[in-house]
């Protein structure tokens, strides 16, 4: 650097020195840093690196332990009139660069103006909220008045109160205002946090008779919190203090079994492998059990099977054993793997088990994936040598009849499904396999027949009261008027169609009505200008037919399988322009 250009900083940093100004002291070792960088001699360059280190060093202790004071760039100056417009440009001030002092100024401005209103106690719970994270004890005087003035809040006010106090480290006030929010006859959507939270600060006041009350209930009331596996090591700990360590193993095994996921539990498995006068930690077989069951209702099938084989490999035949082998087996089936999960259910379907009918219902399933119709067919023949539930023997009916209709023999497909709905106990069940069979007619063409069956459904619906029954009169009612569509009845089809997009607007088919809709003109008519094979209209059936021939080829596990999805890809799409090139717009 030349030397007129470290004048000029030498110069404005003596002028800094003249006004006090705390930049002086950051300024100092980056001039000196200008010095030395600037031609020296030999024998400075080998002290150079240190030098620029300690440098460095104290500017960065200087930055941290200077006072940093954030100032407005622009003084205060308040254009409201009023009570209701000077709170909403208070609460404007939370969105914008303003500073501490300017707000509090606002706030004041407030408060005297129009002292125990509305809008002045409700700018001061804002106030007090903004304030209980930075600072803490300012806005406990703010929070607390608001309880009394605010009721319906009094749950959310009582939680920032200890969030407040537990700021300072005041466990014994933060425990109390937690256990407001979490009575057990709250319907706040806090409560769960605010008995946990209770429970803890219990815990960092040493007091561990409250410890274990509070957090036994939390643990009762809230088995699913975040907080239970926390917590559970926290009443570990407290019985382990009190010396209660049978209490305190009994808590670790708990936590072991029951959030087998959670960090917590894997330090339960290494203090009880670690503890003193135990050989080691040995699951029982419950435990073992429980802690499968555990992984499988979380979703964590891979986890749940590796402990359901430990478990299955210890434990003799018993009621529970049965119940592991089978959930072990629908586990298998989850994860894709079939002839390990069909090798099981056919010892279930012939063993002792409580959960043989639903054994039966799998092991249909697993015949269905594996292309296994031979075998689906034999099972459906061999019902009548069972006792099955209705709606059993319907499903297992209907996965021979979507095995069928895969194979294009459709008249047998029929015949299953109109099977599977004289047996279904169920109306949902029924209206499921008779909804397949309106499918069948209405992709071979056949559409009054499909208008037939369709009408069936949404006639024995009439006014749905449950999400299935919704689900089965929309999809019957749009697929009615489809019906109808292509058999030139257009007043019925405008009608269904209107009906679907007024009674249910949010639904899946109300939408797709209501776009059916579009393309009528207002005198019930169809447009002659907009057939119904237009291109817009070929791209929404290619999107809907390509879906269902993905799902289709991802559960092929038959080399012939891909040919005939392709065969079906050009039959299905019928007009349809397959090829992306020429489909374009």
């Amino acid at each position: 650097m030349d030397r007129p250009c470290e004048r000029s900083i030498l110069q404005s940093v003596g002028k800094a020195k003249r006004e006090k100004s705390v930049f002086v002291i950051l300024l100092h070792p980056f001039v000196l840093g200008i010095r030395l960088m600037t031609p020296m001699s030999q024998t400075r360059r080998a002290v150079r690196a240190s030098g620029m280190r300690v440098l460095f060093g104290l500017a960065c202790w200087v930055w941290f332990v200077t006072p940093q004071t954030i100032h407005s760039v622009e003084p205060f100056r308040s254009q409201c009139t009023g009570e209701e417009a000077c709170y909403r440009e208070f609460l404007g001030s939370f969105a914008s660069p303003t500073s501490l002092l300017d707000r509090t100024r606002l706030l004041e401005s407030i408060q005297s103006t129009a002292p125990g209103s509305l809008w002045a106690k409700r700018a001061g719970l804002r106030y007090g909220y903004w304030l209980k994270d930075t600072y803490p004890n300012e806005a406990l005087t703010y929070l607390q008045p608001a309880v009394h003035e605010f009721p319906d809040l009094s749950d959310y006010l009582h939680f920032w109160l200890g969030e407040a106090h537990e700021q300072i480290e005041n466990w014994q006030e933060a425990a109390q205002a937690f256990l407001k929010v979490g009575r057990l006859d709250s319907n706040s959507l806090l409560a769960s946090e605010g008995l946990y939270r209770a429970g803890f600060m219990f815990e960092k006041l040493n007091d561990c008779k409250q410890t274990l009350s509070t957090l036994t209930s939390a643990i009762a009331a809230f088995p699913d919190a975040r907080q239970a596996p926390q917590a559970l090591w926290a009443m570990a700990q407290c019985a382990i203090g009190q010396g209660q360590l049978e209490e305190g193993r009994n808590l670790l095994r708990e936590l072991w079994w029951h959030y087998p996921k959670s960090p917590q539990s894997r330090q339960a498995e290494n203090w009880l492998n670690s503890a003193p006068g135990d050989q080691g930690f040995i699951p029982l077989p419950v435990e073992r059990y429980q802690r499968a069951m555990a992984l499988y209702r979380v979703g964590l099938l891979n986890d749940a099977v590796r402990e359901f084989g430990r478990y299955l490999s210890e434990e003799s035949r018993n009621p529970q054993f049965y119940h592991a082998q089978y959930q072990l087996a629908v586990a298998l089936a989850r994860l894709k793997r079939y002839p390990e999960a069909e090798t099981m259910l056919q010892n279930l379907t012939h063993s002792e088990s409580s959960r043989t009918d639903e054994a039966w219902v799998w092991l249909g399933r697993a015949y269905l994936r594996q292309g296994k119709g031979e075998q689906l067919g034999r099972l459906t023949r061999e019902l009548s040598a069972h006792v099955l539930a209705g709606d059993q023997q319907a499903l297992i009916m209907i996965f021979y009849g979507m095995w069928l209709e895969d194979h294009d023999r459709w008249e047998e497909a029929i015949e299953a499904y109109e099977g599977a709905t004289e047996v279904a106990h169920t109306l949902s069940q029924r209206l499921d396999a008779l909804w397949r069979v309106g499918w069948i007619y209405y992709q071979r063409e056949q559409y009054a027949q499909a208008a037939r069956v369709f009408k069936n459904i949404t006639t024995a619906v009439h006014k749905p009261q449950s999400e299935s029954l919704l689900q089965a009169f929309s999809q019957g009612l749009y697929w009615w008027a489809r019906s109808e569509q292509f058999l030139k009845d257009e007043e019925p089809a405008i009608q269904h169609f209107r009906q679907l997009a007024q009674e249910f607007p949010y639904t899946y088919y109300g939408q797709l009505a209501k776009y059916k809709l579009s393309g009528f003109p207002q005198t019930g008519q169809f447009a002659k200008s907009r057939p119904l094979k237009t291109r817009r209209w070929k791209k929404f059936l290619l999107a809907s037919y390509k879906i269902r021939i993905i799902e289709k080829f991802v559960n092929c596990r038959n080399w012939d399988c891909p040919r005939k999805l392709g065969w079906k890809c050009k039959r299905y799409s019928g007009v349809l322009v397959l090829n992306p090139k020429r489909s374009r717009p």
